[in-house]
């Protein structure tokens, strides 16, 4: 069977070259995909139902095999009006570094980042199931009122106390904040977010359709599908998600598990007809149900530097933290960031 040749464009700069790849057989594998790649070689690409990124290295590519030639300059116009016509939602992708998945992913998953933190702490150190119900500034650090897991209230001080909760969920720990900084809190915005999950036995998406690793755009309540960018070319099975945000989110979050289950099977459908595959077993988070966070992210009313250097309070050893306390806004990278500025300066007082 001929499989047609599949449009990738480099971006350099300001400038899209085009570049063609044939389709190439491995292990009887066929690999095809369209595609538009930035200059920093994490790529973007499209199939014809929604947008993909984050695909292997193109220098991977061509480990493989698979032969990469510039196409001829007859190629340019078909492919820009392809382009124009079908990346609706180009304008919403960060070409920077700090949305990059593949470099800020911990191999593992980001649960490795708490888990090797823990185990470099001395035993009983870590302390979880409590909740802070109140806060006082004393001459010598930071008075915590804590209810414990069995409802016993206690006490206790520490030189520094660092809080990660997002901000609506901060007001209701009263703690002691300047009045400017509570001002900055109260005007975030809680946004809603749902994730489901579906493993399949086998990776259908690679060896039916010719998608390795990246994002799908659908126009479905899912706003996003995220294909594994693990694994590839693999017999394992594999895990597709469904993203959705905002209106979508809410509407998401006030149907059954049972209807989220069913939306998302749809959307697999609508961007892959005819897959013909079962998921063995689904996940779903609704996170604006999870105790202690209620909310997928925050969204401020602006992004100027006076907003996030109110948020810092350099002199307190109160000190707040998170992705929601940094400017990059609600990524992996904003977490790290806004934590290795708290635990500096805490090392540096």
């Amino acid at each position: 069977m001929r499989n047609p040749d599949a449009m990738w464009i480099r971006q350099t700069g300001s400038v899209r070259t085009p570049v063609r790849l044939r389709t190439a057989h491995r292990d009887n594998e066929v690999w095809r995909q369209r595609a538009a790649l930035p200059a920093d070689s994490g790529e973007k690409f499209r199939s014809p139902h929604g947008m993909h990124w984050d695909a292997p290295a193109l220098a991977d590519f061509r480990h493989a095999g698979i032969p990469v030639a510039e196409t001829t300059e007859s190629d340019i116009s078909s492919v820009t009006e392809y382009l124009a016509s079908n990346l609706r939602e180009l304008d919403r992708i960060d070409n920077t570094y700090v949305k990059t998945h593949v470099l800020v992913r911990p191999v593992g998953g980001s649960q490795v980042l708490t888990d090797r933190l823990a185990q470099q702490l001395p035993d009983g150190s870590v302390s979880t199931g409590h909740s802070i119900v109140g806060a006082e500034l004393a001459r010598y650090g930071v008075v915590l009122r804590i209810l414990t897991a069995d409802g016993s209230p206690m006490r206790a001080a520490f030189d520094h106390a660092i809080f990660t909760p997002m901000p609506h969920q901060l007001e209701r720990m009263n703690l002691p904040l300047p009045s400017d900084v509570v001002e900055v809190l109260r005007s975030a915005e809680p946004r809603p977010a749902v994730k489901v999950a579906a493993l399949y036995p086998r990776r259908w998406w690679e060896s039916d359709y010719g998608v390795y690793g990246g994002t799908s755009y659908p126009n479905t309540l899912f706003t996003r599908v995220w294909y594994p960018s693990d694994d590839l070319i693999s017999d394992s099975s594999g895990v597709l998600v469904g993203y959705a945000e905002g209106d979508s989110a809410s509407t998401l979050s006030a149907m059954t598990p049972d209807e989220r289950r069913t939306c998302f099977d749809r959307t697999i459908s609508e961007l892959h007809p005819r897959h013909g595959a079962t998921a063995v077993e689904y996940r779903q988070i609704v996170w604006s149900d999870v105790a202690g966070v209620g909310a997928g992210w925050v969204r401020w009313p602006g992004s100027d530097a006076e907003l996030f250097q109110t948020l810092d309070m350099t002199d307190s050893r109160l000190i707040l933290a998170g992705d929601w306390a940094d400017p990059q806004g609600a990524w992996q990278s904003s977490a790290i960031t806004s934590a290795s500025r708290a635990v500096g300066r805490v090392l540096n007082r």
